[in-house]
């Protein structure tokens, strides 16, 4: 059954519904494995739900089993986890530890989604860069261009030779329906 909360959890994370995954990840946790295995998956949803606090004990526990199994799978993801509650440098140290320890773990697609978690992660701070402030420039002036405005009847464009004029069978289908 924890198998199926798992799943669950990760279809509700990739639809955005993090207090979904967070609940149906807390349903599985009877699962000692499979509870492990989802802490990156809870940790993600705890982030985006506001409930780190809840997760942060979990992740310790779970950091002090590890230091008994040295389990490279189970170190990929509690980097992961660790990367998505830290910021700055520590967050990236987390993110390649991950990423390092996800290359000996044989679990190549949570190595794929930690390597997905780093770019998304490194693409953040570029897009706030890229946010651009409102314009103070010059204001549009009449012959300019906008996007959902018609264009002047004396800056169309020609149709091209041998077909009908764009909207021409839209017109047509509304005369005859109108009896005109």
């Amino acid at each position: 059954m924890a198998e199926l909360h798992w799943a669950a959890a990760l279809l509700a994370l990739a639809e955005h519904r993090h207090w979904d995954a967070s609940v149906r990840l807390r349903q599985g946790g009877s699962h000692a494995v499979i509870s492990a295995w989802g802490i990156a998956d809870l940790t993600a949803a705890a982030v985006r739900t506001g409930k780190v606090a809840e997760v942060t004990g979990i992740l310790t526990s779970l950091e002090g089993d590890n230091e008994m199994y040295d389990s490279p799978h189970l170190t990929m993801l509690l980097q992961r986890s660790r990367a998505l509650l830290a910021d700055g440098p520590a967050a990236e140290a987390a993110y390649q530890g991950a990423i390092d320890a996800g290359h000996g773990s044989g679990a190549p697609l949570e190595l794929a989604r930690t390597q997905l978690a780093y770019g998304v992660w490194l693409r953040r701070p570029a897009q706030e860069l890229q946010i651009a402030p409102p314009r103070r420039g010059r204001l549009h002036q009449p012959g300019d261009r906008r996007p959902g405005l018609p264009v002047p009847p004396d800056r169309r464009q020609p149709p091209l030779p041998g077909l009908p004029e764009a909207g021409s069978h839209l017109r047509a289908q509304l005369r005859d329906a109108l009896g005109r």
